[in-house]
């Protein structure tokens, strides 16, 4: 007896009319059990990021405060350094600079006094070629123009240190300086002249750096004034023990330190 094959038809599981349900929960479920690790994972790696944008945005805010803070103190460094080069004197010598004959204030001590530059250009001509005597305004008149070139001397080397910025120092120094190189009236005459008597190497360098080098001048300078000394333009002169000779074997060590 044989028995015959009887062929039994392929039912797919979606088609099936039982457990439907049943198999689509469990598929449900896998699918969550499957995706929960990569949800977590994606709500971690927010929460990381969120974490960092509000640290970077904290870390700039203290960035920020910190650069406000420097340039708070570089500011009131700049305007102490500032104000130890404008002294008094220093004021009153600018104001001359600026003006050839007005109101200034020569010292803490003295008052306000009308100044011109005749009196300076008599102020200003050194020792060695009209030996200073007891003239208390030409005296104050020298004392300003010293406090300015010491000024000067100090910005330069403020300016070398690094503890001022190039740029901040020929905004103050190459308007006077730009006055001093192309004004050829006695009185700048002079005043170039005495920078080279107070050996004031850095105010040379300064000028040489933001407008031109007056060295050359020097010659030129001294042969004018020598020659108004000639005519008397400056009253009587007397002899100095330390006189034009050596005037200009003290400025020959500024035009080539090499000369020794």
């Amino acid at each position: 007896m044989t028995h015959a094959h009887i062929e039994q038809p392929v039912v797919s599981w979606w088609d099936h009319p039982t457990d439907n349900g049943a198999t689509l929960l469990a598929a449900g479920i896998s699918a969550l059990v499957l995706l929960l690790p990569v949800i977590i994972a994606w709500r971690q790696l927010r929460l990381s990021q969120q974490t960092l944008e509000a640290a970077l945005e904290q870390s700039r805010g203290e960035e920020e405060v910190r650069a406000a803070e420097a340039k708070s103190r570089r500011a009131a460094e700049f305007q102490e350094r500032i104000n130890q080069f404008f002294s008094t004197g220093t004021q009153a010598a600018i104001a001359i600079i600026y003006h050839h004959d007005r109101d200034v204030r020569l010292s803490d001590i003295r008052g306000v006094e009308r100044v011109s530059w005749a009196e300076c250009e008599l102020a200003l001509v050194p020792a060695t070629h009209r030996p200073y005597t007891y003239e208390p305004k030409l005296t104050a008149i020298r004392d300003c123009f010293s406090q300015f070139i010491e000024g000067l001397s100090r910005l330069w080397y403020l300016r070398e240190e690094g503890l001022l910025d190039p740029a901040d120092v020929r905004h103050i120094v190459e308007p006077l300086l730009t006055r001093l190189v192309d004004h050829d009236t006695p009185f700048f005459r002079n005043l170039r002249i005495y920078i080279h008597y107070c050996e004031a190497g850095a105010v040379l360098k300064l000028c040489e750096d933001y407008v031109a080098d007056i060295r050359p001048s020097l010659e030129r300078d001294l042969a004018a004034l020598e020659a108004a000394i000639a005519r008397g333009e400056y009253g009587p002169c007397k002899a100095s023990p330390w006189g034009p000779a050596e005037f200009r074997r003290s400025a020959s060590r500024l035009l080539d330190p090499s000369s020794g």
